[in-house]
């Protein structure tokens, strides 16, 4: 169970990204007044620790129709800029749908436990806070099934010292914001995890179309390691699948580790994001076997130390936003079919 509790209230403008070509958020009028609310919001997160799901006692979310995945791919469009420029590390993304235009990011380790709710012009619409003791290294937010709900699911695996031997899955319903309400605070579900063997730096990972959740490790060989875990389920050792390629053999290095990834919601894709590139995986057998795996590089900004990467299904495309000082560009790529 996690409880949203209601802080501040501020007036809303709705007004559209130029030149986007995506639905546009709520914007936060910078002239508004803001106030305490008197009103608490509770929902459940629709998972327990057993993994069954449980009565949310609100309606059932329906996931929009994806349809097939892309075939040809625009050039990259920058649709505004991050407003908050203490958001300088954004290591997490997902595209909302069941708040159209709205873009939830998270920060890694040695951040506020926050994940951030943006408009496509990079303003700030509402923040959730997960009661947690810190934020040890998130690096990846995925958008996934809970129940009848829709959850979102932090992956705090990060590990850059190798040290790690538990991570967790932290689950939270993700709230329909109304506007109003900017400042939410939740308690997780959590669901912790470990490696077979030694441990392993993992900032990118997304939800298969059964529900499960796989793990595309951080490694400076032009690999990755591919793991699977099953949803909300506590304890469990991940499953060892594989290696795939994150880069082409004659340029080995770091900067072709993966650091975020996104599936096309039918499985027959892999969106894999490297701190210089953004790679889509044809999966003609499925997202367990790797044999046939092949990627083509896909346009990208020209902006290196990038850690998001995110499908969007109902504009069709794919956002991605780097890590920046001063205000990071936020970066929309289309779908031309």
């Amino acid at each position: 169970m996690l409880v949203l509790l209601a802080c501040h209230t501020v007036t809303e403008v709705v007004t559209s990204a130029p030149d986007s070509g995506v639905d546009s958020a709520a914007e936060l009028d910078s002239g508004g007044e803001t106030g305490d609310s008197s009103q608490d919001s509770a929902v459940d997160s629709g998972v327990d620790d057993t993994g069954d799901t449980a009565d949310t006692g609100t309606s059932v979310v329906e996931w929009p129709e994806a349809g097939p995945a892309c075939t040809s791919w625009g050039e990259p469009a920058q649709t505004g800029t991050v407003v908050d420029v203490a958001l300088e590390e954004i290591s997490g993304l997902v595209a909302s749908f069941q708040n159209p235009g709205v873009l939830w990011v998270l920060e890694d380790h040695g951040n506020p436990a926050d994940i951030v709710a943006l408009d496509v012009a990079g303003n700030t619409l509402a923040t959730l806070t997960l009661e947690v003791d810190e934020n040890v290294d998130w690096e990846e937010l995925i958008l996934a099934p809970c129940g009848d709900s829709a959850c979102l699911v932090v992956v705090d695996a990060g590990d850059n010292s190798g040290e790690r031997e538990e991570l967790a899955f932290l689950v939270v319903e993700e709230p329909v914001l109304d506007g109003v309400t900017t400042a939410l605070s939740a308690v997780p579900d959590a669901y912790h995890f470990r490696y077979p063997e030694a441990p392993e730096n993992c900032e990118a990972a997304a939800v298969a179309p059964d529900g499960r959740f796989f793990l595309y490790t951080k490694r400076p060989d032009n690999t990755a390691g591919v793991y699977v875990v099953p949803a909300y389920q506590d304890g469990v050792v991940a499953e060892v699948l594989g290696d795939i390629p994150t880069g082409p053999e004659d340029d080995p290095g770091p900067q072709n580790a993966a650091t975020g990834a996104s599936f096309w919601p039918d499985g027959s894709r892999l969106l894999l994001r490297t701190y210089t590139g953004s790679l889509e995986f044809s999966l003609p057998d499925g997202v367990d076997k790797l044999d046939a795996v092949t990627f083509t590089p896909l346009p990208t900004p020209p902006i290196d130390h990038i850690e998001t990467i995110t499908y969007d299904v109902v504009n069709r495309g794919y956002w991605t936003i780097p890590e920046a000082p001063e205000g990071a560009p936020i970066f929309w790529v289309p779908c031309l079919d």
